[in-house]
C-alpha cells in the first residue's frame, strides 16, 4: 500500500528553509541535513583537542622512561667498577 502511494505522488522536495528567521535555500537545507548532532560535533572537537596532548604526554613518558633507563644502567656501570 505504501509502496503504490510512492509510485502515484512524488516525494516531497525542500524548496525553502528557515534557520534562525533566515532564509536558506535547498542546497543549504540538505549540507545542514548532513551535518551530525551536536553532541558529536562537540565529540569530535574534543578528540581533536585531546589528540596532541596525548602525543605530547605520550613523548614526555618515553623520553622519562629513556632517563631512568639510562640513570639505571650508570649505576650497575659505577656498582661494577668499585
Amino acid at each position: 500500500m505504501l509502496a503504490d502511494f510512492a509510485k502515484e505522488f512524488e516525494k516531497p522536495a525542500v524548496k525553502v528553509g528557515l534557520v534562525e528567521g533566515k532564509a536558506v535555500t535547498p542546497d543549504q537545507v540538505k549540507r545542514l541535513a548532513a551535518l551530525p548532532a551536536k553532541l558529536e560535533l562537540l565529540a569530535q572537537l574534543g578528540g581533536a583537542l585531546q589528540a596532541p596532548m596525548a602525543g605530547f604526554l605520550g613523548a614526555m613518558n618515553g623520553l622519562l622512561y629513556m632517563m631512568v633507563g639510562a640513570l639505571e644502567a650508570l649505576k650497575i656501570k659505577r656498582a661494577g667498577a668499585q
